[in-house]
């Protein structure tokens, strides 16, 4: 029975073999997926980089840039959240940040909607970029894993009072 376990694991990362993900998904490109998945990383670091490369700007030209945009800063506000998350921007810092700029109210509706969108988008690209290449190593795994065995090893099975 491990023989099977084994050659099933073997025949995922070769590519010979078909996994399932879900009902009808066929992993049929393992190499595919690792390049989609480096593509993922790769784009991870690099907005990572801009970040460290550019610092953070003053809060005061920040300030008046946001009185400047007049009723299209909210928008500029809600975007600049989402793609700040995308690059994973502590969410406390963000909330500091455009609460100083717009206010606390209007703060808490922009960092609400920025981060839904920035963990939306950010789902979306993983699942489109990575699903492929998790697949693959998780069939790996659980082709070769062990059984878990039962918590209650040792223990007396409890007996009802009626």
């Amino acid at each position: 029975m491990e023989e099977d376990s084994a050659d099933r694991s073997a025949s995922a990362l070769s590519g010979t073999d078909t996994p399932r993900v879900g009902l009808a998904t066929p992993v049929n490109r393992p190499r595919w997926a690792v390049w989609k998945f480096g593509a993922l990383a790769a784009g991870i670091t690099v907005a990572a980089a801009a970040v460290a490369l550019f610092g953070s700007p003053d809060l005061q030209a920040l300030q008046r840039a946001a009185i400047g945009l007049g009723p299209i800063g909210s928008v500029v506000a809600i975007a600049g959240v989402a793609l700040a998350i995308l690059i994973m921007v502590p969410r406390t810092v963000l909330a500091i940040t455009v609460g100083m700029l717009f206010g606390w109210f209007p703060a808490a509706v922009y960092i609400t909607v920025g981060a839904l969108i920035g963990a939306s988008t950010g789902f979306a690209l993983g699942r489109l970029l990575g699903r492929e290449y998790v697949a693959v190593k998780l069939s790996a795994w659980s082709a070769t894993a062990h059984p878990i065995e039962p918590a209650t090893r040792g223990f007396a099975p409890v007996r009802s009072a009626g």
